[in-house]
């Protein structure tokens, strides 16, 4: 049986609607007058992993009858002050935006338009930095990725002999899409769950350093199986899809990140959910309603409740 292995342990029934781009925009209208705004980087829509799971939080929002959501590409990084610019014009109140490599926009931007709440996903923020519109949203990755990592290294080793596409050489391998902080943590967590329970595993990392390129990802698993590698994590957003079609021509079973994948592939031997969609839509909600008033860090794992942490005056 597949598992899923949760780094939030909140469950909420989130409806996935089809969308359709245009101009790089989803418009979703609601009742309310609190606006959202959603700045995506050129990954998109559809990466099933971190933009996937923080569109479809906002977007229950929106079937509540919470907010009205606006989305927006941003292409490179100068058009993310354009979009954010365009957005505070248009009087949306609330703007998200995903990747611990855009802290310098959301500092800029909060300092700019004060009257505006920014909020960044997989974004710490150090409290010097913080602003009173201002929040950091992070998960500890390394939770998950431990989890991983000790069913990777007792499935390689103890049970190697109960399924057929594993085999006598006692190697793993994780494939990252990039090396930001967030799937960092994945990694080392995974590397300590692997060796909990495995100390003699070996475990090989590759970085295509690409989170929209299923060819590299592919390319990535055949070159891990030519290895001997049996058992592979892979934390690489849009790039995972070369990952999984690789997996089922070579017999290779993967653990997926981020999002519930396991009806995707059936090499796919569990996936460490990190309930994004729910800490946006809850982050929106409390917005929203004015349980939250000020800027801070908000942290999410797998053993403790949700904190608000607020800068000190």
């Amino acid at each position: 049986m597949k598992i899923k292995l949760l780094l939030l342990f909140t469950i909420i029934v989130l409806n996935t609607q089809l969308f359709a781009k245009k101009q790089n925009e989803v418009i979703i209208d609601a009742k309310e007058k609190i606006v959202v705004g959603l700045i995506l980087d050129s990954t998109g829509l559809g990466d099933r992993a971190e933009n996937d799971s923080c569109y479809s939080g906002l977007q229950q929002a929106v079937e509540d009858g919470y907010v009205t959501l606006r989305v927006k590409i941003a292409t490179d990084d100068a058009s993310f002050y354009s979009i954010a610019e365009e957005f505070v014009s248009n009087r949306v109140n609330l703007i998200y935006t995903i990747n611990s490599s855009k802290k310098k926009f959301l500092m800029d931007v909060s300092t700019k338009y004060p009257k505006t709440t920014f909020v960044g996903i997989d974004v710490l923020f150090k409290e010097s930095e913080l602003r009173n519109n201002l929040y950091g949203v992070t998960f500890k990755e390394q939770d998950g990725g431990y989890l991983a990592g000790v069913v990777a290294g007792n499935m390689t080793y103890k049970y190697f002999n109960r399924n057929d596409n594993l085999n006598e050489i006692n190697r793993v391998g994780v494939i990252l899409g990039e090396n930001n902080s967030s799937i960092k943590r994945y990694e080392l967590g995974f590397f300590a769950g692997v060796k909990s329970v495995n100390q003699a595993c070996e475990i090989i990392s590759i970085n295509i350093n690409n989170l929209d390129n299923p060819e590299k990802g592919a390319k990535a698993l055949k070159d891990l199986s030519a290895k001997g590698v049996d058992i592979v994590f892979s934390v690489a957003d849009k790039s995972d899809s070369g990952v999984f079609s690789s997996a089922e021509e070579l017999g290779v079973l993967v653990i997926a990140a981020n999002r519930d994948l396991n009806q995707v592939s059936s090499n796919i031997l569990t996936s460490v959910v990190k309930k994004l969609s729910v800490s946006t839509y809850l982050m929106t909600r409390d917005y929203i309603s004015g349980t939250i008033s000020t800027g801070g860090n908000i942290r999410y794992g797998l053993n403790e409740i949700p904190e608000l942490e607020k800068p000190k005056n």
